[in-house]
């Protein structure tokens, strides 16, 4: 990810780029706070993510490929309290066109023991756009 890249748009920090992210923070900077929690999951961005489908999957059901489109740190555009949300697309196997206009939020916790930073899944919201 390209930090430099990181403009305000009025609201919140967006970086473009594999995968859209949203950093909350002021008109001068972003949020030390998130700014620092998103470079520590995009550093660890498959873990992260393999949680994220194994949550999916274990509720849903589904089989096929899942994509991420944006990282939200602090703005979290769902209105939740947890620390960030990734937000997925899902193609399934058979029906490549049965999913297109579904996408799929899980929101992480980051649990600390000791040294250790543990990503928790805690919520998960399908939506349609």
């Amino acid at each position: 990810m390209d930090w430099s890249k990181l403009k305000f748009n009025n609201y919140y920090w967006l970086a473009v780029g594999e995968y859209d992210v949203y950093i909350k923070g002021e008109s001068s900077e972003p949020a030390n706070k998130y700014l620092g929690m998103a470079k520590y999951v995009i550093a660890e961005i498959e873990e992260v993510s393999q949680k994220a489908i194994e949550f999916l999957e274990t509720f849903l059901k589904l089989e096929g490929e899942w994509e991420i489109h944006t990282l939200d740190f602090g703005c979290c555009h769902s209105k939740v309290n947890h620390d960030f949300e990734l937000t997925f697309s899902f193609e399934d196997r058979i029906d490549k066109h049965k999913y297109v206009y579904t996408y799929y939020v899980v929101s992480f916790d980051i649990q600390k023991f000791g040294d250790r930073s543990l990503f928790k899944p805690q919520r998960l919201e399908v939506g349609f756009c």
